[in-house]
């Protein structure tokens, strides 16, 4: 039996996304990182390592107009997302290669979270993830409110969707 872990996702990681980066969507509840801010990140900011990485599956123009959110340090702020359960380790190396952990992002264990339980009276509840981002460069503040957990898309989901498929495929295939 594989053992399992809980799961932080923010930005573009809606549950369809997730579902297409390891192949099946987790039971998820709302959920907000606290001490951290959503930001955007330019591909300019990314470190080129990175985006040799990224232009892999990807057009140019897809790669000059790349942007991700990022959650930067801040003690005031939350980022909100959803907190993914029972994602197995395997699951987690799968993530860590679609992430491009330890050059672009850095999972950080047992980072707490606020896990916000509309079932039971919007009482709260402390979790734990798995992840936020380390961002570089020069970094845009998401200031404006958005509805619901995910912020508007910054790159086309249904090509997020694509590339994290045959991402998964690859990684899983090298084994």
């Amino acid at each position: 039996m594989s053992r399992e872990s809980l799961y932080f996702a923010y930005g573009e990681r809606t549950p369809q996304v997730m579902g297409a980066i390891i192949g099946r969507v987790p039971e998820y509840e709302a959920a907000a990182l606290t001490g951290f801010q959503l930001c955007i990140q330019h591909i300019v900011d990314i470190p080129e390592t990175v985006q040799d990485i990224l232009a892999v599956n990807r057009s140019k123009r897809e790669i000059e107009e790349f942007r991700a959110y990022v959650a930067a340090p801040s003690a005031d702020k939350y980022v909100p997302g959803l907190v993914f359960r029972g994602v197995t380790y395997e699951e987690l190396d799968i993530l860590d290669n679609w992430d491009i952990e330890g050059l672009w992002f850095k999972r950080h264990q047992d980072q707490p979270v606020q896990i916000v339980n509309h079932d039971y009276d919007a009482t709260t509840r402390l979790g734990m993830a798995d992840t936020h981002a380390d961002p570089q460069g020069d970094l845009t503040v998401v200031n404006a409110p958005f509805e619901g957990v995910f912020p508007p898309a910054l790159n086309n989901p249904q090509r997020i969707m694509e590339i994290a498929r045959i991402a998964r495929e690859e990684f899983l295939s090298g084994r």
